[in-house]
């Protein structure tokens, strides 16, 4: 207990030396970031002038598989499952309830011929007694349709540790039919992005450089 205490007023101490620096605030967020430590590291919240994040870093309250278990701490596997079942039917039955994309003077939503009339209905079977696996990939599916074109779903794929294999497999089957792609292999390098040569060139100090290239590049 005494150990908590002191942990608490040095992070209150922290929270206050960030909160009313005068200086130039800015955060890097290379990581994970949840809840009062997230806050209490420079955050938006206490006053940091810019925020950055890597692409594949996450942000919230707390980590969505721990917020589960506390949430559902009693809950079995089939309980769990029907409850994933019910958050992405009501993100299916959004779309299913949206207007049609339409041709017209008032397009996208106008008065003309249907453009996109996509069949959207809502998971009616049960999900109890699947395995997790099927349950994750179902999930994931969910996401990339729901984010689609949106840039978003390379960076679920490096997060979920699963970039490579999945890539991999993509490019097996569309190079019968894009010859570019003949000897094209994804591997762990490709995760991150180059470091552009300017800003090595920039990190300069004494005569040597701050920043070093990714692995690969």
């Amino acid at each position: 207990m005494c150990a908590e205490k002191g942990l608490a007023k040095a992070l209150a101490h922290m929270t206050s030396a960030f909160a009313s620096a005068t200086c130039p605030k800015v955060n890097l967020i290379a990581g994970d970031a949840f809840g009062s430590a997230y806050v209490t590291m420079n955050s938006k919240s206490i006053g940091a002038d810019l925020v950055y994040a890597w692409p594949e870093t996450k942000i919230g309250m707390m980590d969505a598989e721990l917020a589960a278990k506390i949430m559902y701490a009693d809950a079995c596997a089939d309980v769990l499952a029907e409850k994933a079942k019910e958050y992405v039917n009501m993100i299916r039955q959004r779309v299913k309830d949206g207007s049609y994309v339409r041709l017209g003077d008032e397009a996208p939503f106008g008065n003309g011929p249907v453009a996109a009339n996509y069949k959207v209905d809502i998971y009616k079977d049960s999900w109890a007694g699947l395995s997790k696996d099927v349950l994750r990939k179902r999930v994931r599916f969910e996401e990339r349709l729901e984010l689609a074109l949106e840039g978003h779903f390379f960076f679920d794929l490096v997060r979920w540790d699963i970039a490579e294999d999945f890539l991999n497999k993509y490019v097996e089957r569309e190079k019968r039919h894009i010859q570019y792609l003949n000897g094209a292999v994804f591997d762990k390098n490709h995760r991150y992005y180059a470091i552009p040569l300017t800003e090595i060139d920039r990190s300069y100090v004494d005569g040597k450089p701050t920043l070093t290239q990714n692995p690969g590049y």
